[in-house]
């Protein structure tokens, strides 16, 4: 099963021991921007790109919000996960109806 994880980028090295954990089970972890998460770390536009692709590909998207969050990317995610058929699992509370 292919997994994309939306969350806010300041968890990227958490989702990096999550693909590892994930990996054993046979859930592969296909969000590459966890891999280049920091400050600076990102082309943005081959970025965007790429987390549409993998979220539209995706059998399953994961979006986490933690309180305080503001989703900004994790709509376009969410939407191209959507568009996809993949199933979406929103955790957390974001705004908005879910």
């Amino acid at each position: 099963m292919n997994v994309y994880v939306a969350s806010m980028s300041r968890f990227g090295p958490l989702w990096q021991d999550v693909r590892t954990q994930w990996s054993q089970r046979g859930i592969r972890v296909v969000s590459t921007w966890i891999d280049e998460s920091g400050p600076g770390e990102s082309d943005m536009a081959a970025l965007w790109s790429r987390c549409v692709a993998e979220a539209a590909g995706c059998d399953a998207l994961v979006a986490v919000h933690n309180p305080g969050d503001q989703w900004k990317g994790a709509f376009v995610e969410i939407g191209a996960a959507l568009a996809g058929g993949a199933r979406v699992l929103i955790v957390g509370q974001p705004d908005g109806s879910w």
